[in-house]
């Protein structure tokens, strides 16, 4: 009898699979589908924590699955999902890779509709998105490889002359608190509106650019219940700022603005020269901190270069930045720019651009404050489908070694726990790269990464702020990653 009732609820189960497909078929009849996606894996030896408290194992296995799936109406409009299931870490139970391979780890990261208005040339982006600042050097050092909520518009009046505008709702409704009336509603929201000119010529581009926030003091919220509030205090306060800062702001809205520049140089080919030039601002007022006032305005510029010349079987490079730093005293604000969640992309260990799923950004994700240089051999190749990138770079801060001596009471130890590092014009960074790709099949990538950064630090500067004896002044990684593209 159980075996029976069992087997009637698996077919009436299985009649009404099919029944929603066979609805669902008939009513996507009028679009194309068309599904894109990467399986990334990676195996890694590293030591990544300037801490020689940290327990992490030096070797992981992980891998992780994005798929971009569209539905396409016409040339004139589309919607697109894009689902993310990892990074899953081979052991983690909680990450579904351990013994039964079960957890909830699929995630949405887009979810966006594409469209035309009618009899015009005015393409508009609504939904879940990525989002990224126009950079012609390697990523944005503000905002870039964003995923956030909102509206893109794109114009294009002729071949020379562009126009993008986005609105990013970066959050909302996230300090909302039934036994604390003062976190509900108003000031909880954090919006960025932004204006772009693309203009292109033969043989260079130039893009100006413009960003404005109003950040609500309730938009900072405790890190444990979502929303961007870390990255805020990393990228977006002075350093060192006690997260509990954000309860004692007086205004409910507060302003920040960039503005910028990129462009590349192409005209003599192979030769190319690329520019990015940003300033910003974000002004927060001053909160009662003990004996005197701390300023949480931040303020500053960062300006990036770079020069390759491509051969047939190498491209040489050179990439060159200067930031502005804190000055002296670390409690009338800061004099660095602010960002809002940014990824440049100068190298894959210290930086943003490590290979898929890899360990990357140990310094950070912005060069802001820093000064330095890199040179790099790209694409070196002798052999068919095998290429290799060598970098080598040194940085330095700009920031006044001051700002740590005179930081009392002020949180500067994280820069070498929680990052991003902060580094003084008396501290010191060499990074080596050497990375390889080879392609075993034309969607079959296979890629080793191996990175090492020697971090010189002034104990004048900070023995009174970490234990220095406690310090790794070498990290590195050896990384084996697999890519399967379709």
């Amino acid at each position: 009898m159980k075996k029976h009732s069992a087997m009637k609820k698996l077919a009436t189960l299985l009649l009404a699979a099919a029944l929603t497909v066979g609805a669902v078929q008939q009513r996507a009849a009028a679009a194309d589908m068309r599904v894109s996606g990467i399986w990334d894996f990676n195996f890694e030896w590293n030591n990544i924590s300037f801490s020689k408290d940290a327990t992490d194992d030096r070797f992981h296995a992980r891998q992780r699955l994005r798929t971009q799936v569209e539905l396409i109406a016409s040339e004139t409009l589309k919607g697109v999902v894009f689902f993310e299931i990892g990074s899953t870490n081979w052991g983690r139970a909680d990450q579904g890779g351990s013994l039964g391979t079960d957890a909830t780890n699929i995630k949405v990261r887009y979810s966006y509709v594409d469209w035309v208005v009618p009899n015009t040339e005015l393409k508009v982006r609504m939904g879940l998105q990525p989002y990224a600042l126009p950079s012609f050097v390697a990523g944005s050092p503000i905002l870039d490889d964003a995923d956030g909520a909102g509206i893109t518009l794109n114009y294009q009046f002729n071949e020379t002359v562009g126009l993008t505008a986005f609105w990013l709702r970066a959050e909302h409704d996230n300090a909302y608190d039934d036994g604390d009336p003062i976190q509900r509603g108003l000031g909880d929201n954090m919006d960025f509106f932004g204006l772009s000119l693309p203009l292109t010529g033969e043989g260079w581009a130039l893009t100006p650019w413009g960003v404005y926030g109003n950040v609500g003091r309730n938009s900072l919220i405790d890190p444990d219940e979502g929303g961007a509030y870390s990255d805020v205090l990393a990228g977006m306060m002075p350093y060192g700022v006690p997260g509990a800062a954000g309860a004692f702001l007086n205004d409910t809205y507060n302003p920040a603005w960039w503005v910028g520049f990129g462009g590349e140089l192409t005209l003599f080919d192979p030769f190319r020269i690329a520019l990015d030039v940003s300033y910003g601002k974000v002004d927060w007022g001053s909160i009662d901190f003990g004996a005197r006032d701390l300023d949480l305005t931040r303020e500053g510029w960062l300006a990036i270069a770079s020069v390759d010349y491509k051969f047939d079987r190498v491209t040489p490079g050179l990439v060159f930045w200067y930031g502005s730093g804190d000055d002296d005293d670390p409690f009338n604000g800061s004099e660095r720019m602010p960002t809002i969640k940014p990824s440049w992309t100068a190298t894959t260990f210290g930086y943003d651009d490590g290979w898929g799923i890899a360990d990357c950004d140990v310094m950070g994700l912005s060069p802001v404050g820093t000064w330095g240089v890199i040179g790099r051999l790209a694409d070196i190749s002798f052999m068919e489908d095998l290429s290799h990138t060598l970098r080598v770079g040194y940085y330095t801060g700009t920031n006044d070694e001051d700002a740590v001596k005179n930081g009392a009471g002020l949180q500067f130890g994280g820069a070498f726990t929680d990052g991003p590092v902060y580094l003084t014009k008396k501290d010191h960074a060499l990074e080596v790269n050497f990375d390889s790709e080879y392609k075993i099949y034309e969607n079959l990538t296979f890629a080793l990464e191996l990175g090492y950064i020697h971090l010189d630090l002034d104990e004048g500067v900070w023995n009174n702020v970490i234990d220095t004896d406690n310090l790794n002044k070498n990290v590195w990684k050896a990384g084996l990653n697999l890519r399967y593209a379709f």
